[in-house]
């Protein structure tokens, strides 16, 4: 009992300590080209719709998704495997 408590103990110190992953993102940059689409790549899906946002937007890449945020400040989440050909200039 006293060995669940400890190890109860010790994991809320590491959760209330920030203990584990940081929400940082992998890669930071500018964005030069891409295509996001509507419906992942991996469906089946007999179509598609495809658009890009501006050159110079900021994007940035986590583990599950990729943000850009435009130059006129709006943001947007596509989940990987929703996008292609994506080329980041890295450090902007």
């Amino acid at each position: 009992m006293k060995a669940v408590t400890l190890l109860l103990a010790v994991a809320l110190i590491g959760i209330a300590t920030g203990c584990g992953s940081k929400n940082e993102p992998l890669i930071v940059g500018e964005l030069k080209s891409g295509t996001f689409w509507k419906n992942s790549l991996a469906s089946s899906s007999p179509s598609n719709e495809g658009g890009s946002y501006p050159a110079g937007s900021r994007v940035e890449v986590y583990g599950g998704f990729v943000h850009i945020i435009t130059p006129q400040g709006t943001s947007h989440i596509h989940p990987h495997g929703f996008y292609s050909d994506l080329s980041i200039e890295q450090g902007r």
